[in-house]
C-alpha cells in the first residue's frame, strides 16, 4: 500500500493536470500526465531489488499480467508521443504506464 504522502501527491498532480488543461485549452496549451509506475532503469530501485533480492523481484514480476516489468526504454516512445502534436487530443489526460497494474497489489 502506498504511503499517504505519495497518494496525496499523486492525487494533487492528477487534479492539477486537469485544472491546467481546462484553463489553457483555448490558448492551445495542452497538458498530459504520465504516471510510469515501477520500471527498471540503470541504478533505479527496481534494478537494485533485482540485483539484491532476486526472489522478491521475481515474485513481483510473476504477479504482473505481462510477467515482465517495464524498462525505461519502454517509456521513451510514450514520452515521444506525448510530446507530439498528435497527442493534443489527450489534453488533461492521465496515462498510466505501469504494466496496467499497481504495486499496491503486493502489499
Amino acid at each position: 500500500m502506498a504511503s499517504i504522502g505519495y497518494s496525496a501527491s499523486k492525487a494533487t498532480l492528477i487534479n492539477y493536470n486537469k485544472n491546467l488543461a481546462y484553463k489553457f485549452y483555448k490558448n492551445k496549451v495542452f497538458t498530459k500526465l504520465l504516471i510510469p509506475g515501477s520500471f527498471i532503469s540503470t541504478g533505479g530501485s527496481m534494478q537494485r531489488l533485482k540485483k539484491n533480492k532476486i526472489n522478491i523481484f521475481k515474485n513481483i514480476e510473476n504477479k504482473l499480467i505481462s510477467k515482465k516489468l517495464l524498462t525505461s526504454k519502454n517509456l521513451i516512445p510514450i514520452i515521444k508521443f506525448l510530446s507530439s502534436k498528435d497527442s493534443d487530443i489527450l489534453s488533461g489526460s492521465i496515462l498510466n504506464a505501469a504494466n496496467l497494474e499497481s504495486l499496491n497489489i503486493f502489499s
